[in-house]
């Protein structure tokens, strides 16, 4: 039977610990992807209204920047509450393409 010095048991087990801890990292990382795309699959089903709706929460989405979200509330801020989506066209930077996108996941109250 083979005997180590302390020297081999501490470096065995520290070699044991970054084995462990990588793993585990690795697993995280693992579940939160996961966890991302059931949640972020479950938003695409979820419409945000326009007019209540914060920066953040129009970020979250997935499909607006976070300067053209915090533009969209700016806008809205100035001009009052948004009628119908069309109106979302007058927001800088929203153009057909972007508003063919956007009208999947908003909607007006």
């Amino acid at each position: 039977m083979a005997y180590f010095t302390r020297e081999e048991r501490k470096a065995f087990l520290f070699l044991a610990l970054v084995l462990f801890c990588g793993t585990v990292l690795n697993l995280a990382f693992k579940l939160n992807c996961r966890m991302e795309q059931f949640f972020c699959s479950r938003m695409e089903s979820v419409k945000i209204d326009l007019n209540k709706s914060s920066a953040e929460e129009l970020f979250r989405t997935g499909k607006i920047s976070r300067r053209m979200s915090q533009r969209i509330v700016d806008y809205r801020l100035e001009c009052g509450d948004f009628e119908s989506l069309e109106a979302l066209k007058k927001v800088k930077g929203i153009g057909e393409k972007n508003y063919e996108k956007l009208k999947a996941i908003l909607f007006v109250e």
